[in-house]
């Protein structure tokens, strides 16, 4: 698990090269050609999450409980990564200071929620999958007491209904949400992403 986590963080980091265009010329399309679908690995950290949090998370644990847990290991390093962040954007690019709504926002984890992109990417803009894991933590406790009460059959049908609605997703959205949303629908706000996270919490009680 730790060398696929690995493999993943190195997807995503050389997709960020890529978008930020560190390299020019033909050097620039080979990796754009090669790790422009990087981000797909955000994707395997969420399933990689739901499946190691509902093998590792035992029957006793209460709510409460695993949600201090989840603070512990997340807020700290957010808060100092962000601290890090402010420190870069007041001495270099002065231009870029986030309002007060927006750095309250990414404090709290919720600036997926707003569908701008000068609050989903504020501050540090990797830390906008943060709010989405912070939306799976919440839901944690609930969907692991329903999918223990299902058994192998019904986790396996949990596990075959996430995949179909992962494939069916961006047909509807295509539907039903404005092209100039779709980019944020998709891709950043977290009520898109619990399948991901519930598909890999499916196949570890499978």
């Amino acid at each position: 698990m730790t060398g696929l986590r690995w493999s993943a963080a190195l997807l995503v980091f050389l997709y960020h090269v890529s978008v930020v265009e560190y390299f020019g010329g033909p050097a620039a399309s080979r990796v754009n050609w090669a790790f422009g679908a990087g981000d797909v690995g955000v994707s395997f950290f969420f399933v990689l999450s739901g499946f190691v949090l509902s093998w590792s998370t035992p029957p006793t644990t209460r709510a409460v409980q695993f949600w201090r847990r989840r603070f512990a290991r997340i807020y700290p390093l957010h808060l100092m990564t962000a601290l890090l962040a402010l420190t870069l954007t007041f001495t270099l690019t002065p231009g870029t200071k986030p309002s007060l709504g927006q750095l309250a926002a990414n404090l709290t984890l919720t600036q997926a929620w707003f569908p701008n992109g000068s609050f989903y990417q504020s501050v540090n803009p990797v830390s906008w999958s943060l709010s989405c894991e912070a939306c799976f933590y919440f839901l944690f406790p609930l969907m692991i007491n329903l999918l223990r009460r299902l058994g192998g059959r019904g986790n396996s049908i949990v596990v075959a209904g996430c995949v179909v609605l992962e494939f069916l997703m961006p047909k509807l959205a295509g539907h039903l949400v404005p092209a100039h949303s779709l980019n944020f629908v998709l891709y950043y706000f977290p009520l898109e992403r619990p399948p991901e996270f519930l598909l890999g919490m499916a196949l570890a009680r499978w």
